[in-house]
């Protein structure tokens, strides 16, 4: 499959003008130009998934939150290619989800994007005792560092800033899911490695992520 678009966006009010104790801003910002380029090929097989997509965007008059954590527009044209793998597999009861990500920004100063991103899913699931649906598995996650935007609470935005990188760490965790009739329940034990594989674990600067913490959740559906 394959997609092609072109929009202009005109510039929202609040990055156009805003007034508070601690921020104050009045412009006059051009729309915005966006041309996007898809594609997406996808293979199956019985004990194989495999999808590949690629994605083109060129932005002319982009707007983003500076430094300064105050709206600036980018005068000159953005580029930003990504290309995505999904590669799945089946091997009776076991399965292998991967998702891995390639991206790139032609300025990262004011666009900044992990270069690489992935996802992994390993799970056993199957029936016990004819009535019990068990799903055993553990995923992990991970990207390159780079240097993430912060946040801004007083306006509760995302600003880009070149000082603090965040990445290079891998999120891993168990899980077990259970449903019988109408009933489930999962177990989780989140970021179980954050206790061996260093600190240095942030979504973004100055916001770590939780550390290891057990999770318990119960649905139960009253309709038959």
């Amino acid at each position: 499959s394959a997609d092609a678009s072109i929009k202009n966006v005109s510039p929202s009010f609040f990055e156009q003008q805003y007034y508070s104790n601690h921020f104050a801003w009045e412009n006059s910002f051009d729309k915005s130009f966006y041309s996007t380029l898809s594609g997406k090929a996808e293979l199956d097989f019985p004990f194989m998934h495999i999808a590949l997509g690629v994605n083109y965007q060129d932005i002319g008059n982009y707007i983003y939150f500076n430094t300064d954590a105050k709206p600036v527009q980018w005068g000159g044209n953005l580029q930003v290619i990504g290309v995505d793998a999904a590669l799945n597999f089946k091997l009776g009861h076991f399965f292998l989800e991967n998702k891995l990500v390639y991206q790139n920004s032609s300025n990262l100063s004011v666009l900044p994007l992990p270069e690489f991103a992935s996802f992994h899913n390993l799970y056993y699931q199957g029936k016990w005792f004819k009535v019990l649906t068990v799903q055993l598995g553990a995923d992990l996650s991970y990207h390159t560092a780079y240097k993430a935007p912060a946040y801004m609470p007083a306006t509760g935005v995302f600003y880009v800033q070149d000082n603090i990188m965040v990445g290079n760490y891998p999120l891993a965790s168990v899980y077990a899911n259970i449903h019988i009739r109408q009933t489930r329940i999962f177990f989780k034990y989140y970021h179980f490695n954050s206790s061996f594989s260093g600190y240095n674990y942030f979504s973004m600067p100055h916001y770590p992520f939780n550390s290891a913490m057990f999770k318990l959740g119960i649905s139960w559906n009253f309709n038959d």
